[in-house]
């Protein structure tokens, strides 16, 4: 019962956010992202979980985090932070980074990820694709995830 509350209560939180549209403004930076980057569909991300040395991020909030847990394997790093905080994981043996790492980002909607990808792009990342889902797609198809309630 305690669960069912605090999840209750952490969706009641994240409402207010969710359920507004985009404004104009913000809309027309998520289109001409969509535009400059490689968007792919959720089975894309399925098949690419299975590859070798691909690296999934989810730049959502680590409140969205305690809701529903992450696609499992994922890293979290908000959208905020992502050029920030890529580089550790973008690290080769014996210095530089691998900026041909295949890099697949997700959020909430695919709006974020769409951004966040546009600025892996011109931080000279050439195999970043943002994935085209609702993460509540992800959870409805039953498919793997790790944390949350």
């Amino acid at each position: 019962m305690k669960k069912l509350i605090t999840r209750a209560l952490l969706l009641i939180a994240l409402l207010p956010a969710s359920a507004c549209a985009l404004q104009p403004e913000v809309q027309a930076l998520v289109d001409a992202a969509r535009a400059e980057v490689k968007m792919v569909p959720m089975a894309r991300l399925v098949e690419a979980r299975e590859g070798e040395g691909v690296l999934v991020v989810d730049i959502r909030e680590p409140n969205e985090l305690e809701l529903d847990g992450r696609v499992e394997g994922a890293i979290n790093i908000p959208r905020g932070m992502l050029e920030f905080n890529i580089w550790p994981f973008v690290e080769r043996q014996g210095g530089g980074h691998d900026k041909s790492r295949p890099i697949y980002i997700y959020c909430k909607s695919g709006s974020r990820s769409a951004l966040g990808a546009q600025t892996l792009q011109r931080l000279g990342f050439e195999n970043v694709h943002a994935v085209d889902m609702r993460f509540q797609d992800w959870l409805e198809a039953e498919l793997p995830t790790e944390g949350g309630f």
